[in-house]
């Protein structure tokens, strides 16, 4: 975790493997059509802004991939990427205990997703 003690939701169809420093979520293609990957509760400060950010690279999953990390009523995409690449979003506090949740939802037109993605350097910084 460092700082994060995340919870692995185990959906069907979905292998999680920790690579120290990095998360690995490999989707078979049988997961549910809509599920919750990871999920944390954060102590924040009602009312004031902040900024979740991440790194995720993807093998096999097309784009829109169809993962998305939410933050309060806030949603940021996991882009298609086979290097790193950073994301964000932002994000208002509504209440002092907050959830951070990584989800997955077969994008309209689309299979379900076979593949992989790591994620690291998830952090949560306030805005100043």
């Amino acid at each position: 975790g460092h700082g994060f003690d995340w919870r692995l939701a185990h959906p069907l169809g979905v292998t999680d493997i920790f690579l120290g420093g990095a998360q690995r979520i490999l989707f078979s293609g049988r997961q549910p059509e809509a599920c919750e990957l990871l999920r944390q509760f954060v102590v924040l400060e009602a009312g004031k802004r902040y900024s979740l950010h991440w790194e995720a690279r993807t093998r096999g999953l097309g784009m829109p991939t169809g993962v998305e990390w939410r933050a309060g009523k806030a949603h940021g995409l996991v882009e298609s990427a086979e290097d790193w690449r950073a994301g964000s979003v932002d994000f208002t506090a509504s209440a002092a205990l907050t959830p951070i949740a990584l989800d997955y939802h077969r994008p309209t037109g689309e299979a379900r997703a076979e593949g992989s993605m790591e994620i690291r350097n998830v952090s949560l910084v306030e805005e100043r």
